[in-house]
Parts: structure tokens; C-alpha cells; sequence
């Protein structure tokens, strides 16, 4: 995604561009992104709290983080280490740092679109789900940060059945139920198709099964080390037989 986004940058601006895919387009990490432009939950992992709970939890088989403690003391370095960092004015720098991060992204898929970029999008915000009053508690702490660093976005509660008309599935057991306002979804894959799709129209080179071994100068540029250029498509392994065992050795 981020290589496909930086070339139409460029391409953009002016720029000729190659770009060098490992793979193949459209696979790896991006393929199994979930998807969700979510500004109004971009928070750092270290914040006030999330240390008693997850420790709470990581106890538990059942619980969403299982340690298992061993010889080696590494685990509690972390863990200090996190506490560090779960300090209220380090994770407000945080929030802050996150929601400029996400300043122009919504702008930037808007433009995606206007510019004949085909790919799925869907608005609405999301439904932020819990069982009980303490699972939902974090969610208010957190939307207040954002609003005093100047976070436009809206949430309300809602009622179960009020949820209901938005997602028909939920089940009795979902007591507490949060929205946001600006909040989105994309899907990943038709993303990364229609960014590859624009790209080759307007004359961008991508070439898959290329890796890039090294970077180095070359006089007033850069280079950049590659192994043999192969094909665009994986080429097939066949097995042939010995010229000598044919049976009907090919006319000369």
C-alpha cells in the first residue's frame, strides 16, 4: 500500500516512476489489513490504564493477552518499560502525534476517488461494542483527549435496538453501544488494485518478483541493487527429460 501510494505521489507531481515489488502487487501485510480509516480510536497501545487491564487479562487463558512467564527477565523489562511509556504526558503526545498523522487521510482518499481511483469505500462511522459498563469506560477518556487537541468527530450512545438498525446482527449480549461519526472503511485489496490499475494507465512501470538487495550513490544519483530481472510472473519449475531418453527426439 505504501509503495502504491507513493508512486502515484510522484507520478502526481511529475515524476517518472518504476517501482520494484518483491512479490506480487496487492499481497503481504496489505492484503490482511482490516481495512478501517479509524481517527476517533487511533491511539497509542501505551496509555493510562491499559497496563493493570491487560495485565488483569494476561493471566487468564481465556483473556486477550496470555504471558507466560519464563527464565528470562526480558518480559519484565518490557513491561517496565511500557508503564514508562503509558504516562499521561507521553501518551497525549501520542494522541497528538496519531490524530496529525490522520489529518489529510480522509482528503487524500476523497482525491483517490476524483481522480477515477476505483475502490470500495464506505462511511458511517463505527459501532463500538461492549457487555458491560466497565468494557465501554475507556472509550469517553479517550474521545475527550481528542476533542481538547481539536478533533472534530462525533460519537453518541446508542440503544441496542437503535445499534440494530445499523447492524441487524448483533446479538443480547452487546449492552453497551458507542458510534462514531467520521470514521471509515476500505477495503484494502480494491485499493491497491485500482492504485495499480491508474498507475500503469498513466505509463508508471511495475515490475513484481523483484527484490531490492541494496541502495547506494552513483555520482549525483542512487542505484539500486537488484538480482537478474525476471519475468512478470513467477516463472514455472518443469521438469525435463535427457535428450538421450526421448523417445521421438525432436526433427533438426
Amino acid at each position: 500500500m505504501v509503495g502504491l501510494c507513493s508512486a502515484y505521489a510522484l507520478r502526481r507531481a511529475g515524476a517518472e516512476v518504476v517501482l520494484l515489488e518483491r512479490n506480487e502487487l496487492g499481497r503481504g501485510a496489505s492484503e490482511g489489513n482490516t481495512g478501517w480509516i479509524s481517527p476517533t480510536i487511533s491511539t497509542p497501545l501505551a496509555a493510562p490504564g491499559v497496563l493493570k487491564s491487560g495485565l488483569r487479562s494476561a493471566f487468564d487463558p481465556r483473556g486477550a493477552l496470555v504471558i507466560r512467564p519464563g527464565l528470562d527477565t526480558a518480559w519484565l523489562r518490557w513491561l517496565w518499560a511500557f508503564k514508562a511509556a503509558s504516562a499521561r504526558p507521553r501518551y497525549r503526545r501520542g494522541v497528538k502525534a496519531l490524530l496529525d498523522l490522520n489529518a489529510r487521510t480522509f482528503t487524500e482518499l476523497d482525491a483517490y476517488k476524483e481522480d477515477g481511483v476505483e475502490f470500495e469505500m464506505h462511511g458511517g462511522g463505527i459501532l463500538c461494542l461492549a457487555r458491560t459498563e466497565y468494557g465501554i469506560a475507556w472509550f469517553a477518556p479517550v474521545f475527550e483527549d481528542l476533542q481538547a487537541l481539536g478533533f472534530e468527530g462525533q460519537i453518541e450512545t446508542l440503544t441496542l435496538d437503535a445499534a440494530r438498525e445499523i447492524e441487524p446482527s448483533l446479538g443480547d449480549d452487546a449492552r453497551y453501544v458507542v458510534r462514531t461519526s467520521v470514521d471509515r472503511y476500505v477495503r484494502p485489496e480494491s485499493l491497491m488494485a485500482g492504485l495499480a490499475a491508474k498507475l500503469r494507465a498513466g505509463g508508471v512501470e511495475l515490475r513484481e518478483h523483484v527484490e531490492v538487495t541494496g541502495l547506494r550513490r552513483d555520482g549525483a544519483g542512487w542505484a539500486v541493487d537488484v538480482p537478474e530481472i525476471r519475468n512478470t510472473r513467477r516463472p514455472r519449475t518443469t521438469k525435463r527429460r535427457s535428450p538421450a531418453r526421448r523417445a521421438n527426439p525432436p526433427a533438426a
